[in-house]
């Protein structure tokens, strides 16, 4: 084998291996990232909108739920905050009644705690129909508190 070939071979090996540590060090950086996050999210929370007295059409119930495992290994404090999705004022009837943001109060969650996270507020709208409805296009994040 000439020199040549000798050379040309040692850079292939070489840019071989600085793409496979890159490549091993992405993998590392992702599960890293999950390891950070100390809680795991439902992907579909939900709010339900309900009129719980016919007499009194006016008054709503509206309930936000998310279920959420602690997957750190200390306990966490946290806050949850429920908010609409963009876009879907178009289509969903019931729109109006829920709040832009809704605030949960603090929850404690031990280590590989699983908890339903269950929301109510009561609500005072002007709209008088007979409300019985689940939306799922929700979004929900939390916040630490220390």
């Amino acid at each position: 084998m000439s020199t040549l070939m000798k050379k040309v071979i040692k850079i292939v090996v070489l840019i071989c291996v600085l793409i496979f540590l890159g490549v091993m060090g992405l993998l590392a950086s992702i599960q890293n990232n999950r390891n950070i996050l100390p809680l795991n999210l439902d992907p579909f929370p939900t709010i339900n909108i309900s009129t719980p007295d016919a007499n009194n059409t006016t008054k709503k119930v509206v309930k936000f739920e998310i279920t959420v495992v602690n997957k750190n290994d200390k306990p966490v404090n946290v806050k949850f905050y429920f908010t609409k999705k963009e876009g879907i004022e178009s289509w969903y009837p019931y729109y109006k009644i829920i709040p832009d943001l809704h605030e949960t109060e603090v929850y404690h969650l031990e280590p590989g705690q699983i908890e339903e996270i269950s929301s109510i507020i009561t609500v005072e709208t002007d709209d008088n129909r007979l409300v019985t409805s689940q939306l799922t296009d929700v979004k929900c994040q939390y916040k630490i508190i220390e």
